[in-house]
């Protein structure tokens, strides 16, 4: 029995579990949920949202980051031996703080999809990813730690 990913049909928070998987080279299935579903439907769900992660063992697993790091812990890429996600406490330390820093950038942008006017939504994302907009500047800090918090990808 392979994974069920249960998310809608968009990309937000289910997207980097869609892309872990992948890259993981896990048998998955792709449940995409459909707005009109999800009032009937959120009941059923351990904390009442979605994504929704089901392991080959029948587990329903949630909170998208965690998953992220369940299936991080599991996924081996480029031939090392160690997983994405690492098991030394400092080193998983720097993954959840670039993981954290990247929603705070999509927070910075979520505003933006209540914006009906579509020229004042694009100008409004294109002032986030300027030159000086607050995720490009978000983006440039994490881009800088990575190079000084080297020991996050050491293997």
């Amino acid at each position: 029995m392979p994974y069920t990913l249960t998310y809608f049909d968009i990309p937000a928070v289910g997207e980097p579990i869609r892309l872990l998987l992948l890259l993981g080279k896990f048998e998955y299935e792709d449940r995409r949920v459909e707005f009109k579903e999800w009032p009937e439907m959120k009941p059923t769900t351990k904390w009442g949202q979605l994504p929704v992660l089901r392991t080959p063992e029948g587990h329903d697993l949630s909170q998208s980051r965690a998953i992220l790091r369940y299936l991080g812990g599991k996924t081996v890429v480029g031939g090392s031996k160690d997983p994405l996600y690492p098991g030394d406490p400092l080193k998983a330390f720097y993954v959840d703080e670039l993981m954290d820093t990247v929603d705070d950038a999509r927070s910075k942008l979520i505003p933006t999809f209540s914006i009906k006017d579509q020229g004042e939504k694009e100008a409004a994302r294109a002032a986030l990813f300027g030159e000086d907009g607050d995720i490009t500047k978000l983006m440039k800090k994490a881009s800088a730690q990575t190079g000084t918090c080297s020991c996050m990808y050491q293997r």
